[in-house]
């Protein structure tokens, strides 16, 4: 008598075809890439314990630097499936060339910048390392990053630079330039024998128009009046910009322990920056040089003094996370260059002057540090820069007041 058999349920059905089409699928993939297996190719063996394992040992080709042969053992599969997988994906591994030597493999640029990131992180700060990812990311890969490094030539290096050109006329000079890092590394060790990007010609940059960024003396004081009017935290804020030269990082960072009133002095040994991941965080300074201690005048103290008391008031009355900023927003967190930059338009339009950037107050305090006759020394020491050449060639500019003085002794001296 026939035995009938149930019929599968649906999901059954569904699970069995499925794994069935995956299984011919693999087998046809492997076929296709010249992949093959022995039944003696996987051993079973057994643990000290006595429980059965299986393993396999895999030839993978001669390391041509060594004259050694490369050899991939896996062992401690708990079941034969597990370990036929695992032994097509090495098979299929070493098709791909994953285990040969770093000389002997055919690296997209996109292999290579993988190999590059981990050793130039280590040699940059977090911030500049995360818009070299970026950079890379958003720029170079789209255009360079499925291309073998043997078929990146000259040619389309310069097609890169050019589209870059036209697409961000004032950052394409650093994609460029972090482009060809990657390659000069490359070239290092060996995997090309010369960067093409050497022998790209860079086009032209456009002509950047010229903005004074500074206040005058005069428009300081009314830009300072106003922002006294708009509350005691905007007033010492933009005072201490203008008065300390430092940048607008390190003033976010700025804790009250970092202000002596006793000495009127300012100490900078911190700066808001990003991490590699982008994310806000404080760190250390720009430069070693960046780490210095400035003195305050008499009015910029009592400002911060005016400052702190109120915002203990605030603390108290109105139950304001206490915090050791000296600036901070109304729950106690640290400000954000937005919020700064919004105060400062408002300020600026209100009082009827020009609005400049946050660097441009740091710009200002260049200008009136020479216009009161400090040497450059001087100048250099309150920015922090960490040669003398950066003062000259970024402050030279000095206010009309200055330039007009200048001539009137040039022509006083010729009179004499």
């Amino acid at each position: 008598m026939p035995v009938s058999r149930l019929p599968l349920p649906a999901s059954l059905k569904t699970k069995y075809f499925s794994n069935h089409i995956e299984a011919c699928e693999r087998i046809r993939e492997e076929k296709k890439a010249g992949i093959t297996m022995n039944k003696k190719d996987i051993i079973k063996y057994q643990t000290a314990s006595g429980k059965d394992r299986y393993k396999f040992i895999v030839y993978a080709g001669k390391d041509e630097t060594t004259g050694k042969s490369i050899v991939i053992r896996k062992q401690g599969f708990k079941t034969l499936k597990e370990a036929k997988q695992a032994y097509l994906d090495v098979q299929q591994a070493i098709l791909n060339g994953d285990y040969l030597p770093i000389n002997q493999k055919r690296l997209t640029y996109k292999g290579l910048l993988e190999l590059y990131l981990p050793l130039y992180v280590q040699t940059v700060k977090e911030t500049s390392f995360y818009q070299f990812k970026r950079c890379m990311e958003s720029k170079v890969l789209p255009v360079l990053g499925d291309v073998y490094l043997d078929k990146i030539t000259p040619q389309l290096c310069q097609k890169a630079v050019n589209q870059w050109a036209k697409d961000t006329p004032g950052g394409f000079v650093r994609a460029a330039s972090w482009s060809s890092k990657v390659l000069k590394y490359a070239f290092q060790i060996e995997l090309i024998d010369s960067n093409p990007f050497d022998r790209v010609i860079m086009p032209k940059k456009p002509a950047e128009k010229k903005k004074d960024n500074f206040y005058t003396k005069d428009e300081l004081e009314t830009f300072l009046n106003g922002a006294r009017d708009a509350g005691i935290m905007k007033c010492a804020l933009f005072r201490l910009l203008a008065f300390s030269g430092m940048r607008i990082g390190e003033l976010i960072a700025l804790e009250w322990t970092d202000i002596d009133f006793f000495r009127k002095t300012v100490s900078i040994n911190k700066t808001l920056t990003l991490d590699k991941a982008g994310k806000s965080t404080i760190g250390s300074p720009k430069t070693a040089s960046s780490n210095r201690t400035i003195m305050l005048d008499d009015e910029t103290m009592n400002t911060l003094q005016e400052w702190r008391a109120e915002q203990s008031r605030r603390i108290i009355y109105l139950g304001r996370p206490k915090n050791y900023s000296v600036f901070s927003n109304e729950y106690g967190e640290r400000l954000v260059n937005s919020s700064i930059l919004r105060w400062n338009k408002k300020i600026a339009e209100k009082q009827g002057l020009k609005t400049i950037g946050l660097h441009g107050f740091r710009h200002t305090h260049a200008s009136l540090c020479f216009e009161a006759g400090l040497t450059m020394q001087d100048v250099k020491e309150r920015l922090g820069h960490s040669n003398i050449s950066t003062t000259m060639d970024v402050y030279t500019h000095v206010t009309k007041g200055r330039k007009e003085e200048s001539v009137q002794q040039l022509a006083k001296f010729m009179r004499a």
